[in-house]
């Protein structure tokens, strides 16, 4: 029925609101309680639902109702946009390199396959003893959003591959499958491996590519942390040219991909020349990005958190004028009673939350090194 319809589209999305435990682990915790007859289990699962449903429509009414008022909606797409523009964001390539890489690792033996007919599809393979191990670890994960218990739950089942996607297109046309993002609980598990490496990756490698200019280049790749009202983790990757002795973004753009098919080399005889001065330049190219980039993430930081709170504000006047009018309305002494109550944790909620965000002003970006190398780049006759 429509009601349903309602359900499976909203809930899904925010089982955060709704408490520790989702609505599906409820309910299946429900169907599988010995004690309870069909009749009880099924009035009790439409109680989860009823409550579901309120709880997440109220939220999401509240909402709109304080983003219309601010215009905060038009505020976060323009930046969302620009953030793109600006190529803050990791790109699916490079995401999906990342976590090839990490699923390599001797103690996975994981694999990411392509879908031989859906280019944009592919399979998701862990072994036995790995999948049990990232099952364990995500257990203690807050909050357990769609994301996170999908893939648990895959962990902790029978199925041998997770089909998965990176595409956001294709995403939004099969919504029953996995998207991986920065944010998905694979990606982070990646990130948070390189995070803990104990040093940096180092190699020399050769690579075909007759889209960048032959040379000898050295790269690094660098993980910032950002700490700010809307954390992120992303790689960035710099380069600059050992031949000509100059920045070289056309390659740190693509290195990803092209480390990803590139060949290791042994270590060379002696070392090269010029390095030294490719290294001082590339570095002075880090701090130099570093700085603008914190510059930006100031100004946009101080700009979130202004809008959250007052978002919040309005949220919680409306929350707040709504209890209000029940409870004068209300003539049954429980009711006044639940919607005193009601009022109080709602006063207490608006205080600790706003609290919360203000601890997010001051922005940070943390870096850490992982991988630094020479890359030769030549092009095949």
């Amino acid at each position: 029925n429509q009601e349903s319809g309602i359900f499976r589209d909203t809930v899904g999305d925010c089982e955060e609101v709704l408490g520790e435990m989702s609505v599906t682990e409820k309910l299946l915790e429900l169907a599988r309680n010995p004690q309870l007859t069909p009749e009880q289990a099924d009035t009790k699962a439409r109680q989860i639902s009823d409550n579901a449903l309120r709880v997440v429509e109220e939220q999401r009414r509240l909402e709109q109702e304080g983003g219309a008022l601010l215009g905060l909606d038009q505020a976060l797409t323009d930046e969302a946009t620009a953030a793109q523009t600006e190529g803050r964001f990791i790109a699916p390539e490079e995401l999906r390199t990342m976590i090839q890489f990490y699923l390599a690792r001797t103690e996975y033996g994981g694999a990411l396959e392509p879908d031989r007919e859906h280019p944009a599809l592919f399979r998701l393979r862990l072994n036995k003893e790995a999948r049990t191990a990232l099952a364990h670890k995500l257990r203690s994960w807050q909050p357990p959003d769609r994301s996170l218990t999908t893939f648990r739950r895959w962990l902790d089942g029978p199925e041998p591959h997770l089909v998965v996607t990176f595409d956001q297109a294709t995403a939004v046309e099969h919504r029953e499958l996995p998207f991986i993002t920065p944010v998905h609980p694979l990606a982070r598990l990646a990130t948070e491996t390189l995070k803990q490496s104990a040093q940096s990756l180092a190699a020399r490698l050769r690579v075909n590519s007759p889209e960048i200019p032959a040379g000898i280049y050295v790269f690094a790749c660098d993980l910032w942390e950002t700490v700010a009202i809307r954390p992120e983790v992303r790689l960035v990757s710099q380069a600059w040219s050992i031949t000509d002795q100059r920045d070289a973004p056309e390659l740190a753009q693509r290195l990803l991909l092209l480390l990803n098919r590139s060949e290791t080399l042994p270590p060379p005889g002696a070392i090269p020349a010029g390095i030294d001065q490719a290294i001082a330049g590339l570095d002075k190219r880090i701090h130099r990005e570093h700085d603008a980039a914190l510059a930006a993430l100031t100004n946009q930081n101080t700009r979130l958190v202004e809008l959250k709170l007052a978002s919040l504000d309005v949220y919680n006047r409306n929350r707040l004028d709504r209890l209000r009018t029940e409870l004068a309305d209300s003539s049954d002494e429980r009711i006044r009673r639940m919607k005193t109550a009601e009022l109080g944790r709602a006063e207490r909620d608006h205080a600790a939350r706003r609290s919360e965000i203000e601890g997010h002003r001051q922005a940070d970006i943390i870096r850490e090194r992982v991988a630094i190398g020479l890359l030769e780049v030549y092009h095949a006759d």
